[in-house]
């Protein structure tokens, strides 16, 4: 099972130091873990930052191939920035080495049975015209796209860019809102109802999933007009960074393998909670 995970390398930088991340990065090292073989399309500084993703794509088995060197950039960078009481802000920088992926010729040698993208890799133009690239250059069987609303970097052409050249879409219910606004210029308050009407939207969407957090995951299916739901359990809840990008490997890779939705939710919903009972967004 090939994957082709597009998209930013950040590294969440704190007083006392730095940790990798990056939804597009999380997700690949999950589904690598879950057994897929995930390339990494993205691009790094040459700088010290840079070296250690590289060692942190090998620790998680992570294809290196198709992650790339920008010169004069540096690589990804969220600088947090903490109060008098520890109260985190986060500034996300722009202009960095993840905001120039190429598309590599040696792409379209490889049939992918996924690529997966999110939106703040495409906040800038050169991204949206690599993914377009890539989309219509290498043989696919899904495109999965996860909705990140990342202030002030989302932005309606990015969401619907992402709607548009999906065929699987995954977003949380805390998003859910910014998205109909973006698309219908309104909010429909029952999510069953906003991803059926999603749908009706984008012809070319075959399943529409929706996280609720501690409530558990909808996912609409389209081709078979059914809909599927499921709860979490009630844990402890350490951090929740990651946890979503570990949903959505975990229920792509369950997807890919045959499993049926009711299969896919259950494994996703599986590792999600593991996530979020243990600090760090790829915990062991």
């Amino acid at each position: 099972m090939n994957i082709l995970s597009f998209g930013e390398i950040i590294w969440d930088v704190f007083p006392e130091g730095a940790l990798m991340g990056g939804a597009p990065f999380n997700f690949a090292a999950h589904a690598s873990k879950l057994g897929a073989k995930v390339y990494m399309a993205s691009s790094l500084g040459n700088d010290e930052l840079g070296e250690k993703a590289l060692l942190n794509a090998d620790k998680y088995g992570v294809q290196k191939d198709f992650i790339g060197t920008v010169e004069g950039k540096v690589t990804g960078q969220c600088l947090v920035h903490l109060d008098e009481r520890s109260v985190p802000t986060y500034e996300i920088m722009d202009d960095v080495a993840y905001d120039y992926i190429s598309y590599n010729e040696k792409m379209s040698d490889i049939y992918f049975d996924a690529v997966s993208f999110g939106t703040l890799a495409i906040r800038h133009k050169f991204n949206k015209a690599s993914i377009k690239e890539i989309l219509s250059k290498v043989s696919c069987k899904e495109v999965l796209t996860d909705v990140n609303i990342r202030k002030p970097f989302s932005s309606k052409e990015s969401v619907l860019f992402c709607l548009e050249n999906s065929t699987m879409v995954k977003i949380s219910d805390e998003e859910l809102p910014v998205v109909l606004d973006y698309v219908y210029g309104e909010n429909e308050a029952d999510y069953k109802k906003a991803a059926k009407k999603l749908s009706e939207t984008y012809s070319n969407l075959k399943l529409v999933i929706i996280t609720l957090g501690p409530k558990g995951a909808y996912v609409y299916d389209v081709k078979e007009n059914k809909e599927h739901s499921c709860t979490s359990p009630d844990v402890k809840v350490v951090s929740t960074v990651g946890a979503g990008d570990s949903f959505s490997a975990a229920f792509l890779v369950s997807y890919l393998s045959g499993k049926s939705i009711p299969e896919c939710l259950e494994k996703a919903t599986e590792v999600s909670t593991y996530v979020v009972m243990h600090s760090g967004a790829i915990p062991d």
